[in-house]
């Protein structure tokens, strides 16, 4: 401030309660030695002594500089007279009611503090005032501990602050310093970035979603996370009903209002890689927090962090490219673009290694769909939920199902499965139907191992959306064609199918490997989180029939990138959603694509024909430079011929077309021999069979059906869009 106002004399009730706080900390443990030192190590009291920002360099997987983060002087102070009392009051309401009370210090938040860091470890809470958190944003570094002389520091500090400066004064040096996200400091600066307006025009909604920042502006982010912003805006308004500020029907109308954001336009060249280095903050900032950085947030743009990660730059510039590309999207409808999402990871250790999260990127941090995004991954999540869980029971790739209509009561309910031509073929391999996408074929091997079972092995896949229990939830047999409560996010379905991949296990998908301070002291370094999910007979399986889809008539051959490869689409039956998911040895990829609005479909759009072509594009260009590699083959695997309408081997009459070599487990081959092939005598002349007086008869062989249906293998189109 200019100019300062007359000191305030440090009155006996404050001197009392000041030593008393001493008091318990020396009963805490801390001996009368180690409060004088905390004083005597006390930063030097300056006003004008803040914190120097230093840039943040973020590196790719090779180690080459590819961003950096940086304090931005996107500050304007204000007048505490400018700011409206709404704006004022969710502040006091959320950070400190009794602000206006307290001589920098609340005696019943330190207590309360006190017991929670003697039963938790200091460090386990604060008792932070508004006045101790200017001090600690403008006379400290952000440690890597709530050290307890730190915590002493602060409080005397606190108490000189509030000494030199009225309680407005520090209100205002408070709400012109907080950060708010995307480079914006003070409530003048948030209000512009956020809402394009001044600081005295903001509404009350406006104003309790600010104060919902203080507490994680990357996690209540409206741009990022509007659910949970909206949330934490409530939170804030309760708090305003509760100290008295607002009217539970003020309250309610603020509610009410959705979130009126502007949008800030930046150059192309300042979002080269934005949707991978978005991520990249996120990460950091929860990595920081759990290694015990103090405003991680803060640390992120301040502190001249170095942080490494697993980005593939020609991956990750490929990928832009060709989501710049409007061939690769179908036309716009009712001036909406069709949106979609990329995530490519390595299967061998979880790198991410590039994310597109939208088309037409226009600001920093904005909705990542690559990582947010829940949406519904129709056929796609079959392997996930029911071919893989089979497989590991001891069905393969030749157990036979019929193809024919089928419906299931749920809840009292019919629900009958479609195929999505409406078309059946009887007796089927599971080969053919993950090649073709058949719906009832995967709907009644679900039904077979239990809807619990798929559900429990798609959650050891990384899937962290689904719904186990309560009213509304996943357990039952939609889940088989990937009708889910919430839906899934592009990197947790690419991380699940790298799971095939990497012979049943799974990596937890990462973006950053290293964080570094200026100095090159480590701060966090990545540990493997993996898991065992299948074994490798199963996953190798999988991969077999997956690969099946690549070629013709399989429903993603038009993915095929000329070397060993394995995929699955995704469309949902309203045509809301289109999915590719594949992968090869090296990568594992997902491209999802839809209207951001849900309830708009996609005409003509299907997993094959828009999300297989941007699979096929950034997995060509990926794999630039790379030896061609099969996927390995684990031990305890076998090859057999059997007959592909019954599941068995031959017995001796099955027609030679209908003999196919398939892959089984050891001790999974069929002992059984074909029931289903039989020979009959018919008279020639009628077609029927043959009786006493048939004067000519001819013997062929028939098909002995258990189940009615059409019979099998009934011919269907080409590039099932499924």
């Amino acid at each position: 401030m200019e100019e300062k106002k007359p000191k305030r004399k440090l009155k006996p009730s404050r001197i009392v309660l000041l030593v008393l706080m001493l008091v318990v900390f020396m009963f805490g443990g801390v001996g009368l030695g180690y409060v004088v030192g905390a004083i005597k190590n006390m930063p030097e009291w300056d006003p004008s002594k803040l914190n120097a920002s230093e840039t943040t360099f973020i590196y790719d997987s090779k180690g080459e500089l590819v961003s950096r983060l940086h304090y931005v002087e996107n500050r304007e102070k204000v007048k505490l007279s400018r700011m409206p009392d709404h704006l004022k009051n969710a502040f006091l309401a959320t950070e400190d009611d009794k602000f206006y009370d307290h001589p920098g210090f609340r005696i019943d938040a330190i207590a309360r503090a006190v017991i929670a860091n003697i039963v938790g470890g200091w460090g386990s809470e604060g008792g932070s005032t508004i006045t101790i958190q200017l001090v600690n944003h403008a006379f400290f570094n952000q440690s890597k501990e709530k050290k307890l002389e730190r915590k002493i520091q602060e409080l005397i500090l606190a108490v000189q602050m509030e000494r030199k400066y009225t309680k407005d004064e520090i209100l205002e040096m408070y709400l012109n310093r907080i950060y708010f996200d995307g480079g914006a400091y003070g409530v003048q600066a948030a209000a512009e970035y956020y809402f394009g307006k001044k600081v005295e025009d903001l509404e009350l909604g406006e104003s309790a979603m600010l104060a919902g920042l203080a507490k994680g502006p990357a996690r209540y982010s409206p741009y990022r996370h509007p659910e949970a912003a909206k949330d934490r805006q409530a939170t804030v308004l309760d708090r305003m009903v509760t100290c008295g500020y607002i009217t539970e029907a003020q309250a309610k109308q603020a509610k009410d209002e959705p979130f009126k954001l502007v949008k800030k336009e930046e150059s192309a060249n300042k979002n080269a890689y934005q949707y991978f280095i978005d991520y990249v903050f996120e990460e950091g900032v929860e990595l920081l927090e759990k290694s015990g950085i103090e405003n991680p947030e803060q640390a992120m743009y301040h502190d001249g962090l170095r942080i490494f990660t697993t980005m593939d730059s020609k991956i990750q510039k490929t990928a832009e490219d060709i989501y710049a590309q409007d061939k690769y999207f179908p036309p716009s409808k009712n001036g909406q673009i069709v949106q979609s999402a990329i995530a490519v990871v390595n299967p061998k250790n979880g790198e991410i290694k590039a994310l597109v999260g939208g088309r037409n990127v226009d600001q920093k941090r904005s909705f990542n769909r690559a990582t947010d995004a829940k949406r519904q991954p129709g056929s796609s999540f079959k392997p996930i939920a029911v071919y893989a869980p089979a497989l590991i029971k001891g069905f393969g790739p030749g157990t036979v199902l019929e193809d024919s209509p089928v419906t299931y009561t749920i809840g009292g309910t019919n629900w009958t499965p479609r195929n999505y031509n409406n078309q059946y073929l009887g007796p089927i391999t599971m080969r053919t139907a993950v090649q073709l996408s058949v719906n009832t074929y995967a709907v009644k091997m679900l039904d077979i191992i239990g809807p619990a079972e798929g559900l429990k092995f798609a959650q050891s896949m990384g899937i962290s959306t689904l719904v186990s229990k309560g009213a509304k939830n996943d357990v039952n047999l939609s889940l088989a064609l990937g009708g889910l409560t919430h839906g899934v996010t592009p990197l947790e379905m690419a991380a699940a199918y790298a799971v095939f991949a990497n012979q049943g296990v799974y990596n937890k998908p990462f973006a950053i490997s290293k964080i570094t301070d200026k100095d090159g002291q480590i701060i966090y370094e990545h540990r493997p989180e993996q898991r065992v999910v299948m074994d490798p007979q199963s996953a190798y399986l999988m991969t077999h029939l997956l690969q099946s889809v690549m070629v013709p008539p399989g429903t993603g051959a038009k993915a095929a990138i000329g070397r060993p490869a394995a995929g699955k689409t995704g469309t949902t039956n309203d045509d809301t959603n289109a999915w590719f998911v594949g992968y090869t040895p090296d990568f594992a990829a997902a491209v999802w694509m839809g209207y951001d609005n849900q309830n708009m479909s996609m005409k003509n759009v299907y997993g094959g024909n828009y999300p297989g072509p941007i699979w096929k594009a950034v997995m060509t260009k990926a794999h630039e430079g790379l030896p061609v590699r099969s996927f390995p083959v684990p031990a305890g695997l076998t090859e057999a011929t059997v007959c592909k309408v019954s599941g068995k081997l031959s017995n001796g009459v099955c027609p030679a077309e209908n003999l196919v070599k398939e892959i089984f487990a050891q001790g999974k081959v069929p002992t059984e021999v074909c029931s289903m092939h039989v020979q009959a005598e018919i008279c020639a002349e009628s077609g029927l069979l043959a009786t006493v007086h048939c004067p000519t008869r001819i013997t062929e062989v028939f098909v002995k059906r258990s189940e009615t249906g059409p019979p099998p293998g009934e011919p269907i189109e080409d590039d099932l869009p499924w």
